[in-house]
């Protein structure tokens, strides 16, 4: 019996995730996480890493007597290196800074919006205002058929399925094992 709900379970898995890929597609999913901290969490590595790089680079020229001309050249280089990758930092910077420009104007825009249709729902008359409810209660109740038949639809086939492998499955390892 053990065996029987470990190889249901081994079903269970690929449609769970052929589910969550039917979800994507459908657009049912939550929409996808801003990486933007994440981004400047980086950036900030970077930035230290970079810094680095520049203080070796100014204790090697405190003391210019001490450097040969052999030296010089890789100071240049290292110099030169620096400041491209000090250019890419401050570009990635910059297209960071205007996404969260573009993020706070859309999240303004929201609330603005949010507020215009607080005030409105403020004036409504009592008949309006029962119009509203019975306008989300019914946009609720069809959300949540739609919803449900897409997981009927989606999740009744994948478990008889998973089922079906499952006891055959089982009935291969049983048929196999000595009695």
């Amino acid at each position: 019996m053990i065996i029987y709900f470990s190889i249901f379970y081994l079903c269970l898995v690929p449609g769970c995730i052929l589910t969550f890929w039917l979800f994507s597609i459908a657009g049912i999913l939550p929409p996808d996480h801003d990486y933007s901290v994440i981004k400047n969490e980086v950036a900030e590595e970077q930035f230290q890493i970079l810094t680095q790089k520049a203080d070796e680079l100014s204790n090697m020229l405190e003391f210019p007597e001490n450097l040969t001309i052999a030296e010089l050249p890789r100071i240049a280089q290292d110099t030169l290196e620096l400041a491209g990758e000090l250019q890419q930092q401050f570009q990635e910077q910059q297209e960071l800074v205007l996404s969260l420009r573009n993020r706070v104007e859309e999240e303004t825009a929201k609330a603005s919006e949010a507020q215009r249709l607080a005030k409105e729902v403020q004036s409504l008359t009592k008949s309006q205002l029962d119009a509203v409810k019975l306008l989300i209660t019914e946009d609720a109740k069809t959300e949540a058929n739609r919803s449900f038949r897409t997981g009927i639809v989606v999740s009744l086939p994948l478990g008889i399925i998973a089922s079906v492998l499952a006891k055959i499955i089982y009935s291969k390892l049983t048929s196999q094992t000595p009695q």
